[in-house]
C-alpha cells in the first residue's frame, strides 16, 4: 500500500482506467454480479494493460521530433521526481497536462473495450461463441440485434398458452432471476385450449420469466418488409 499521499494519488491515477471500464461496462451491459475480489482483480488487470498500452503509444510517439521536444523527460522524471516537477510552476502544470492527456487515452481505450469497439472483439463475436457474464436477454434482445431490425418473440408459457409479438421492453436486471418481466405488443394470443384471445391494436402483454417455458427470438428487418 502507498505510504505517502503522493503514492496514494499515483495509485488512484493508475487505477482510473480500470474503473472507467467497470463503470461503462456496468452502465451499458447487464452482467451478473461478481465477488469483490474478482471485480477488484479485473479492475487492476484492465488498468495495468491500458496503462501499458498507453505508455507504449507514448514511447512510439517520441520518435516524432516535435512530440519529443514538447513532452516531459521521463528519465529525469523517474530519477529526480521532486526536483523535476518542482523546478517551476509552469513545469508542474506542463507535466500535469500531459498526465491528464495520457489518462484520457488510457481511459478511452478501456471505454472502447467495454463498448466492444475493437475489431478483434467484433471478429470474435461474429465467428466464435464467446463465454460471457452478460444477461442472456440483453445479448439476444439488444447486443445481437442487427441494424434496421426489431425483435419478434414467440413465447411458450408453462401453462400451455402461447404469446407472440414485437418486444417493447424487457427488464435489464443484472441477475437472470425468474421475476424478470418483458412486454410484448402481441400479434397472436392463444389460451390453454388453443382459442385466440381478442385484443386491441394498442394492447400490451406483460410476461414474467417464471411463466415462460421457451422463447424463440426472430430479428425482423424493416427494410425487407418495406420491399415485399
Amino acid at each position: 500500500m502507498p505510504s505517502t499521499l503522493a503514492g496514494l494519488l499515483v495509485a488512484i491515477y493508475l487505477l482510473i482506467p480500470g474503473y472507467c471500464y467497470y463503470l461503462v461496462r456496468r452502465s451499458t451491459v447487464p452482467t451478473r454480479p461478481l465477488s469483490t475480489a474478482v471485480e477488484g482483480a479485473g479492475l487492476v488487470v484492465v488498468a495495468v494493460v491500458a496503462n501499458t498500452v498507453t505508455l507504449a503509444i507514448y514511447g512510439i510517439s517520441q520518435t516524432v521530433p516535435w512530440v519529443r521536444n514538447h513532452s516531459p523527460n521521463v528519465v529525469q522524471l523517474l530519477s529526480d521526481t521532486s526536483g523535476y516537477l518542482l523546478e517551476s510552476n509552469s513545469r508542474l502544470a506542463y507535466v500535469s497536462v500531459w498526465a491528464v492527456a495520457l489518462l484520457a487515452v488510457a481511459s478511452g481505450l478501456t471505454a472502447a473495450c467495454a463498448y466492444r469497439f475493437w475489431p478483434a472483439s467484433l471478429l470474435a463475436r461474429r465467428h466464435t461463441k464467446l463465454v460471457t457474464d452478460e444477461s442472456v436477454w440483453h445479448k439476444c434482445f439488444s447486443q445481437d440485434l442487427p441494424d434496421d431490425a426489431y425483435v419478434f418473440l414467440e413465447c411458450y408459457l408453462t401453462d400451455g398458452s402461447y404469446s407472440a409479438g414485437t418486444l417493447v421492453w424487457y427488464n435489464t436486471d443484472l441477475q437472470d432471476h425468474p421475476d424478470r418481466e418483458l412486454i410484448l405488443r402481441p400479434s397472436t394470443l392463444l389460451g390453454e385450449r388453443g382459442e385466440t384471445r381478442e385484443h386491441s391494436s394498442e394492447a400490451l402483454v406483460i410476461l414474467s420469466a417464471r411463466e415462460i417455458r421457451q422463447i424463440i427470438v426472430t430479428y425482423v428487418n424493416d427494410v425487407a418488409l418495406d420491399t415485399e
